[in-house]
Order: structure tokens, then sequence, then C-alpha cells
């Protein structure tokens, strides 16, 4: 769909569902926006789920305190739905069926894929000598260095390399077994990148927010927590490039549990993944970490709409500037 008709759909929902006379529509990622008075509407036509934040930050702008999010998408409406529970002032998540809207119905947290433990063991006899951070996600264990990934165990056969095509293209090369100088080599290709007095390269911009999450997980007292470990998003990321939270989960001095989100660059759809880390995990509180040049007035009051009590840190950034 063309954005006339995300703001033809916009309008007639709005008129017809929240009696707006003669609404105006103005732009949305994938959709459109209606504001009248304290009420904010915005139809999304797909992929709901990244919406809450730009949804919230409209709000915000607009001083709207009621805020309708229209989908037309269910499956994607049920994650936001769900989202949307671990909100203050929590927006009202709607299905669009033809032109009517139904309250969509929050989805469940999908099942965490549980890697083999076998596949555990190798990988931390493989990396730790490596001064590698082993982490699972999506079911499978990982090799990463400040957050990056060089490597993973899938099904007992170490892979290495940065990405599915630098993996793919090294088993080609060196079929499927893999030496200790393979992972060494890759190693030390990353390493010379992963320094804040690095030139500017794309090996130092993948990753960030794993990279903050890596010192904080090797000295908590960053974040003024005693320890604190990785955890898995409920999301999986897609690729490396775009930016995608990382989420840790520790403990402070007061014995509460206390969720890490990472967070960099200007990524509005953060608060959905740390709304469904905090569904996931039940913390007593969150900390959002960020890059100490990201700490902009409308991302700091984005993350305390969270409904378990919130602050907002920077780090100092370790990459090049």
């Amino acid at each position: 769909m063309s954005a006339p008709l995300f703001a033809a759909v916009a309008r007639s929902l709005a008129t017809k569902h929240f009696g707006v006379d003669e609404p105006v529509a103005d732009p949305f990622p994938e959709g459109a926006v209606v504001a009248d008075g304290d009420q904010l509407i915005v139809y999304r036509h797909t992929d709901a789920a990244q919406a809450i934040g730009p949804l919230m930050l409209a709000a915000a702008k607009k001083g709207t305190s009621k805020v309708a999010l229209l989908v037309g998408d269910a499956p994607s409406a049920s994650i936001a739905a769900r989202q949307a529970q671990q909100l203050q002032r929590a927006p009202q998540v709607f299905v669009v069926v033809d032109t009517d809207i139904e309250p969509a119905i929050p989805a469940d947290l999908p099942i965490a894929s549980e890697p083999l433990l076998s596949d555990i063991e190798l990988a931390k006899a493989t990396y730790e000598p490596h001064g590698l951070e082993t982490v699972v996600e999506a079911g499978i264990v990982r090799g990463e260095l400040l957050g990056l990934e060089v490597s993973r165990v899938v099904d007992g056969i170490i892979e290495v390399g940065v990405g599915r095509f630098d993996r793919e293209a090294g088993a080609m090369l060196r079929g499927t077994g893999v030496s200790d100088g393979a992972l060494g080599d890759a190693i030390a290709l990353v390493a010379p990148h992963r320094t804040s007095d690095a030139l500017p390269h794309p090996l130092n911009r993948m990753g960030r927010e794993r990279w903050l999450r890596s010192l904080a997980v090797t000295d908590p007292s960053l974040l003024g927590l005693d320890t604190l470990v990785p955890v898995e998003t409920v999301a999986e990321r897609e690729n490396l490039l775009d930016p995608f939270v990382a989420g840790a989960l520790g403990t402070e001095s007061a014995g509460q549990s206390v969720l890490a989100v990472f967070a960099a660059g200007l990524d509005t759809t953060a608060l959905s993944h740390a709304a469904d880390l905090v569904t996931r995990y039940e913390p007593d509180r969150v900390v959002v970490a960020i890059p100490e040049t990201d700490l902009l007035p409308a991302l700091t009051a984005l993350y305390p709409l969270l409904a378990v009590p919130t602050t907002v840190v920077g780090m100092s950034a370790p990459w090049p500037r």
C-alpha cells in the first residue's frame, strides 16, 4: 500500500470507530496517524510489533494520553498487544477486519529454543581459551568477541566467520572440520577493529548493543550491579547491520533482579523488545544502557514508559567516534 492509501484507511477508521469528524492523517511508518483532541489513532498496515516505540513517541509529541493502534496484520497485532501490556498508559491494540476493528488478543511468548548440552560444552571448551564469550541465542551457541559473533556451534560442528556468508565461505574452503588456527585467524582479523582507537570499519559498526553488553557483563559495576549474565531477546535478530537490542539479567546488593537492556543509535523499536524481555524475565526493575552520545530527551523519556521501574544510564562508547 502507498502513503495516500494508508492515510485514507486511517481517516475512514477514525471516523467510523472513534467519531472523528473531518480527520487529518499524517504519515507514520508503514501507516498513518490521526490526532483528535486527547486521542491518537494510528493505523499500521503490518509489522505492528515494531510500532510501539514510534507510537509512544508520537503520543508524547502530540501530548495525547489515549492511544489506539489499528493493525491490518492480525499476528503482529497480537504481538504488539502483548508488548503493550508492559507499558504505562498502554495503547489499545485492534485488528482491522475489512472496515471493522476487533481487540487484538495478546500473543503468548514463543518458547525459547534450547541448544544441545554437548554444543554448550564444546563451545566453552573451544571459546574460553581464546577469550570469547559463550552466548546462547535462538537455540544456537555462539562465540562472541566484544559482542560480535565470530563462531558458532551447530550440531557438534564449529563454524567460523562473521555472518552467514562468511561462515558458508569458510566451510567451503575448510570443510566441516575447523582447526584451532582458523578460529584464531578470525579473532586476529576482528580484534583490531573492536577498539576505540581503530579506524571506522564495518566490523566496529556491527553489534554495538552487544559490545556494550559484553563490557557490562565483564564489569557489572558499570551499571551498579553485582552480577550480570547475557540473556536472549524474545524476537530473533535478523542481521548484523540493523540496530537490535541486547539483554542481560543481573542482581544488585539489595537482592533485586535487574534486567539490563542495551541499545544504540536512534532505535525506537527497542521499547517493544524491552517490553517482551520484561514479560519473559519478570525483573524487579530495568536499567537501559545506551551510549552517552545517544542520551537524547526523546529516547530517555521513552524507556520509563515501561510498567516496571526503569532508569536510563549512559555508557562510554567503546567504538571509534
